[in-house]
């Protein structure tokens, strides 16, 4: 009897397109099933049982059903269910969450560590940091996701890379044979591109301090804490022990990573001057699911450097502990944080510790700069990914883009939305970790939506030219409309909780998405 009632309901919301809402029902304990007034009811409004308990105690045990009905007047229908002689009550299967729950490492550095926690007593100013203690609740890496450090090497001899070396399962080590046949002998933890050979350490310092921030272990009772603890580590050197390197090697490197599989790649580097070559590695590792990230640049202006100029990169500027852009950075007399309409985000990149990749029992070294805020955001995508498996490179992207906080910095160059000083404001790895986004594959990647029921507000980015967008509420009343729109981040207040939908016309087709906003 239960089977058939479930099974029934489930067929009646399967036709329903109205708006869905959760509530709890309780009624007698002693009925097998929904009573039979209560399942007409239900059946009225399209519900669905979800789930059920039935409370404990002495006297009087009540079952308390979770139902789902699809319903546009929830507070009307609860008046309803209310009404009727078997309901002890109905009321909204409202959300809960944690109150600010934070994990914080034992290592022993970390209090040095203020970008990822700033509580203003060391430097700067009250939470201008990243919010990592919070994600760690959530989230703290997974080994299933790859980070391949584009970079001058790194040395995995640091204690704080033990057992994070990336190894290739198709390369038998030191066997001298392309195991793998994919014209790299022995790649087993990545490739040094500038000696054209297997061993990819560090040879100056950078890309070791690089992959620390973005990856060092946490929780391991030594001197820094990464922002992903669990993730694999790949070197890829393209830099040599001075620090330079060539579009060549750069291009070559992202083929590399493309087929290798990889989820993440951090780039702090750059060149000035196009590069058709560079760009077109740029498209091939993004076609094969790679999330790019790149450094903006040090300069302090506006000229662009490839690769972050490019728009499947994510271009991370540098912010201090004030939350103010790096211009200059903390000891300098000039240079700052590039930035232009391609910067993407701002991350801490002013007074950074880094590891030394000679002396490992040293903590004391800071240092500064964009290539310094780019793998904290790289450490952000690669939990994003753990988290969330399922998502896209091009999601995890818009996730990170879209949670950032806005207007923190100085008022002349933080403006509300998108800006060319702070892309779309300072990154925040909880918010990222916590953020519904819808995605509709069917016409690619062109629209992409954020829920945040905290600011009663959606937030709408366009990826492709739409000639018309609606936002329209359950009724069919109109609450945004706009026509021929260019790429752009939009943010749309809702009135109240419930479902709304979003449409697009794009020239390859018309999305339309469903938020419910609770």
């Amino acid at each position: 009897m239960k089977k058939t009632l479930l099974c029934t309901l489930i067929f009646a919301s399967i036709l329903s397109y109205g708006q869905r809402s959760e509530v709890l029902i309780a009624t007698d304990a002693y009925h097998t099933g929904l009573p039979p007034q209560l399942y007409s009811e239900i059946i009225s409004f399209n519900g669905e049982v979800l789930s059920s308990f039935t409370t404990s105690g002495p006297t009087n045990p009540q079952t308390i059903w979770k139902v789902e009905i699809d319903d546009a007047d929830l507070s009307a229908t609860l008046d309803h269910l209310n009404s009727l002689s078997s309901v002890h009550f109905a009321e909204v299967n409202h959300r809960i969450q944690s109150f600010a729950q934070r994990y914080v490492p034992n290592d022993l550095n970390f209090d040095d560590q203020w970008y990822l926690d700033n509580d203003g007593t060391s430097t700067g100013e009250p939470d201008a940091d990243v919010d990592l203690p919070e994600a760690w609740m959530i989230e703290r890496g997974s080994e299933d996701v790859t980070l391949a450090i584009i970079d001058g090497g790194v040395r995995f001899s640091h204690p704080e890379f033990a057992g994070r070396a990336y190894q290739n399962p198709g390369e038998i080590p030191n066997n001298g044979l392309d195991d793998d046949n994919n014209g790299y002998i022995d790649d087993v933890n990545g490739w040094d591109f500038v000696s054209q050979d297997s061993n990819p350490d560090d040879g100056n310092g950078h890309g070791t301090a690089v992959a620390g921030i973005a990856a060092a272990n946490g929780d391991d009772f030594l001197g820094f804490a990464g922002v992903d603890w669990n993730c694999k580590i790949m070197s890829v050197r393209v830099l040599n022990n001075a620090g330079g390197g060539d579009y060549f090697n750069l291009a070559e490197a992202l083929y590399y990573v493309g087929d290798m599989g990889v989820n993440v790649v951090n780039m702090s580097l750059g060149g000035l001057g196009s590069s058709q070559a560079v760009q077109q590695a740029i498209e091939y590792a993004a076609s094969r699911g790679v999330l790019l990230v790149a450094a903006s640049g040090n300069r302090g202006d506006s000229q662009p450097q490839v690769p972050a100029v490019y728009p499947e990169v994510i271009a991370v500027g540098s912010i201090n502990a004030f939350n103010d852009r790096s211009n200059p950075f903390t000891g300098a007399s000039n240079g700052g944080s590039s930035y232009g309409n391609h910067l993407d985000v701002m991350a801490p990149g002013d007074q950074i510790p880094i590891l030394d990749y000679e002396n490992f029992g040293n903590y004391s070294d800071v240092a500064n700069g964009t290539s310094l805020a780019a793998p904290i955001v790289s450490g952000i995508a690669c939990l994003v990914k753990a988290q969330h498996p399922e998502y896209s490179a091009a999601q995890i992207k818009s996730v990170i883009e879209l949670t950032c906080e806005d207007q923190l910095g100085r008022p002349n160059e933080d403006t509300p939305g998108k800006d060319d000083f702070y892309g779309y404001g300072r990154v925040n790895a909880h918010a990222a970790l916590t953020a519904d986004v819808y995605v509709t594959q069917s016409v690619g990647n062109a629209l992409y939506i954020w829920s945040d029921p905290d600011n009663s507000q959606i937030v709408v980015r366009i990826n492709e030219n739409a000639t018309y967008m609606q936002v329209s509420d359950i009724s069919g009343r109109t609450l945004y409309q706009g026509e021929y729109l260019t790429p752009r981040t939009l943010t749309i207040p809702l009135p109240s909780t419930g479902v709304y939908f979003v449409t697009c016309l794009f020239n390859s087709g018309v999305q339309t998405e469903k938020v419910l906003q609770y």
